[in-house]
């Protein structure tokens, strides 16, 4: 819910508005799911996945009751887009803003659900590791201790100040 906090406070804190914040999300995280299905398998596919994933109920009904999971799938399509946006291209054409993206994604979903953890986890690994091996050029391994240390620094201060009342201690 931290994402819709400076809506709330522009707008106020009106239950439509917040409906329609998680709404908008849900086009966002759909239009994440396109670009990078599209960067995958073209647009006939991309245009595919966005429908299918739009209608499934599991989906929707986070995002018409402002539920914690509308950020958390923002934030995996999100982080899928950015790891996939310069997958297995040459070094020299890895852009910097994909790191930044890849970074914020991963710091914004660890702030939305504990759980994001078990995705972005083995995802960045396996980045890591087919990168480390050189079966794939990009993401360097470089750029993906980049965005996982800004994924740590934006979540860090929220940790820092409530783990304790997270965790029930």
């Amino acid at each position: 819910r931290l994402l819709a906090f400076p809506v709330a406070l522009i707008f106020g804190s009106n239950p439509f508005i917040l409906r329609l914040t998680s709404i908008l999300f849900l086009w966002l995280t759909l239009g994440f799911v396109f670009l990078t299905v599209r960067r995958i398998g073209g647009t006939t596919a991309g245009a595919l996945a966005a429908i299918a994933l739009s209608l499934c109920p599991v989906i929707l009904k986070p995002s018409m009751f402002f539920f914690t999971e509308y950020s958390l799938y923002l934030s995996i399509a999100a982080a899928l887009y950015f790891l996939l946006r310069d997958w297995n291209r040459e070094p020299q054409q890895q852009r910097t803003t994909t790191w930044i993206g890849l970074g914020i994604a991963l710091g914004l979903g660890s702030l939305a659900k504990v759980t994001f953890a078990t995705i972005a986890g083995p995802m960045m690994l396996t980045a890591v590791i087919l990168s480390g091996l050189k079966l794939i050029r990009t993401p360097s391994l470089r750029h993906s201790l980049y965005a996982s240390g800004l994924g740590i620094a934006i979540l860090l201060p929220w940790w820092v100040l409530n783990w304790k009342p997270s965790w029930g201690f």
